[in-house]
């Protein structure tokens, strides 16, 4: 039979039997269309995951308080028994070769007010390091002021959407931000700064750390960013921050991760979900590859009598 001949045959076939060929094909085009939509959602999870860890940085270190036992993931529970402190931070700045910049940080949720407008807000106290550390821009304005960390300052710097939320018909540059019983003077504009870690920049502010370390009655610092000469530099320079600290401290009661090693373990959970994922969308498919069989068998039996 000629090649012509049979696709004659398989046209007037399939058209004989038109709602049959239609539903098979939908059966086949559902499966593959499960397999492709599966592994491009795990593939773009994977991607997205990794690229928001990618921004911190290949050559940061971040120091956490308590001690979590961990292959690489990021600690999300700090239980020590001491915490971190300024000290510390001065300490890793100073005494560690290898580390070029430092910004200790502090965290609180405040309500942010200005002339009858108010929202909640992530309030970070830090130093005017931070901005660089952070790969961050100033749209306007300028950086906070390069003070010692133990002292505080009536000043701050806000995100876009803060500030347009706050401002909406002006600019904020030299206005008034009340954070809780606090009044700090805007002196700064973040440019868009995108989300890392789950954190939008734009709807950060930035305050002296002193400053916000008072607005909420406590000492202890939240992490330490500590970033280091160079991506080949980061494991000595680990090991050196983890010795002073040990010395300080009296004991390994803080955690210290880096972003290679988030990266490759969340790397390596990420691969077993898109496996997971690919191995669900092709169960989908075994199901109505089985499911057109099943139709082709009963057609072929149909026939065989009158064969």
């Amino acid at each position: 039979m000629s090649p012509r001949d049979l696709l004659s045959l398989v046209g007037g076939a399939l058209g004989a039997h038109a709602v049959r060929t239609r539903l098979t094909l939908l059966a086949v085009a559902i499966g593959v269309a499960a397999v492709l939509v599966l592994i491009s959602l795990g593939h773009n999870a994977r991607t997205y995951v990794l690229e928001q860890f990618g921004g911190l940085g290949s050559n940061l270190l971040i120091v956490t308080p308590g001690k979590v036992e961990t292959s690489g993931g990021p600690p999300l529970v700090a239980s020590g028994t001491r915490e971190l402190t300024i000290e510390d931070a001065l300490a890793i700045r100073h005494q560690v070769p290898g580390v070029v910049d430092m910004a200790p940080v502090s965290v609180a949720a405040l309500e942010a007010r200005s002339r009858g407008r108010a929202r909640d807000a992530i309030v970070v106290g830090t130093t005017s390091r931070f901005v660089p550390v952070r790969n961050l821009v100033l749209a306007a304005g300028r950086n906070l002021p390069e003070i010692d960390p133990h002292d505080a300052a009536a000043v701050c710097l806000l995100g876009r959407k803060i500030a347009r939320e706050l401002f909406p018909d002006e600019s904020p540059l030299g206005k008034v931000v009340r954070l809780g019983d606090s009044r700090l003077r805007v002196i700064g504009l973040i440019a868009t700064g995108g989300t890392s870690l789950g954190v939008d920049f734009d709807e950060l502010i930035l305050a002296p750390l002193a400053s916000v370390q008072r607005m909420i009655n406590r000492e202890g610092l939240f992490r330490i960013l500590v970033q280091v000469r160079s991506f080949d530099a980061v494991p000595a320079v680990r090991e050196a921050v983890r010795t002073l600290l040990r010395r300080r401290h009296r004991q390994e009661d803080f955690t210290i991760v880096t972003q290679q090693a988030v990266m490759e373990s969340l790397g390596d959970i990420l691969g077993i979900l898109t496996a997971a994922l690919s191995a669900i969308a092709g169960i989908s498919l075994l199901v109505a590859g089985i499911g057109i069989m099943n139709v082709m068998l009963i057609s072929v039996a149909e026939r065989t009598p009158e064969i």
